[in-house]
């Protein structure tokens, strides 16, 4: 363990912790701030919170590496969509955002007007980007290199996501020690963090999860929960499509090079072990060939004829 990036990380756990502490259980602590929180809570911690882990990305050098590149990081984000609205489809809405509600894990709100319900889409939609940066962008990559265990990493990000949730939980009525409302935590909390890290940090997808996961995982216990309970009905809207993903970043690539490959490509593997397409039938057989030294002493014997000399062969010709 480097125990300056330890320290680090303890400083940047205690400023976030602090942060949501406050706002959540004792905001005239904000000071001159607190007027600009009681105008929007959840909006005032979500930008606090994106900026602090900015800050955080960029001092730790995980602001490129944040999110994954390439054409397949968009083929999972758009099947991270078609998961969510599968798992729409298959449970069904007791109510939806075209009611002009949103819900959570700890409750839906119904609003009376559109302005109302695209200003709590708005703090929606900060909170999710602001948890993602910190807990999974920036938290899990700093573990792994305190840890140098992936693992170990997306498994303590996940107490740690639960353990910050503890303040929100007692504010909403659950608890701050209610069993079911901690395990729902960190099951979505895994899901999450197992999914960013091992869908090669598609910091993207798993921001689509947890966006749906909190605007429409209450609307999806109201018509299910007698039949499913709160525990599968997580499961399914969270874990499932996070397991799919994960599966999919797996097997996709070998298998499109697979389809892909046209005839006559073999797969060789690299001195690193990373798959490699090489052409088997490039290389004609050695008789077929001139051997390297004679093409070249060949060539060398051309190049020193002098010009409009004839070789014997083709003088007889």
């Amino acid at each position: 363990m480097k125990p300056r990036r330890a320290l680090r990380l303890a400083l940047a756990l205690l400023v976030a912790f602090t942060l949501i502490y406050v706002t959540n259980n004792a905001p005239g602590y904000l000071g001159p701030l607190e007027a600009l929180f009681a105008t929007d809570e959840e909006l005032f911690v979500g930008i606090s919170l994106i900026l602090i882990s900015l800050v955080l990305l960029r001092s730790g050098g995980y602001l490129r590496q944040a999110q994954s590149r390439g054409r397949f990081s968009l083929i999972e984000i758009a099947e991270a969509g078609v998961l969510v609205l599968a798992v729409t489809a298959f449970f069904g809405l007791g109510l939806s955002p075209f009611n002009l509600c949103i819900g959570g894990g700890g409750g839906f709100v119904c609003y009376a007007d559109s302005g109302r319900f695209f200003s709590g889409l708005l703090d929606l939609v900060c909170i999710v980007v602001a948890e993602e940066l910190f807990f999974r962008a920036y938290l899990i990559n700093e573990l792994n290199r305190v840890l140098n265990f992936g693992a170990g990493a997306v498994i303590v990000s996940s107490l740690i996501y639960a353990f910050f949730h503890l303040p929100v939980l007692q504010i909403l009525g659950l608890g701050s020690v209610s069993v079911s409302g901690l395990l729902q935590i960190l099951i979505g909390a895994f899901s999450l963090s197992a999914c960013y890290w091992y869908t090669g940090r598609n910091l993207a997808a798993s921001a689509l999860l947890h966006a749906y996961w909190d605007g429409v995982g209450a609307l999806l216990l109201i018509p299910n929960y007698g039949l499913y309970g709160e525990y599968l009905l997580i499961l399914g809207q969270l874990s499932l499509p996070a397991a799919v993903l994960i599966i999919s970043h797996r097997l996709g690539p070998s298998l499109a090079n697979r389809l892909l490959r046209p005839a006559g490509v073999t797969e060789t593997m690299s001195s690193a072990g990373d798959p490699k397409v090489g052409l088997a039938n490039l290389a004609a057989p050695s008789a077929m060939q001139p051997d390297s030294g004679e093409e070249k002493k060949h060539t060398r014997e051309e190049n020193g004829r002098p010009r409009g000399q004839l070789a014997e062969g083709e003088r007889q010709g």
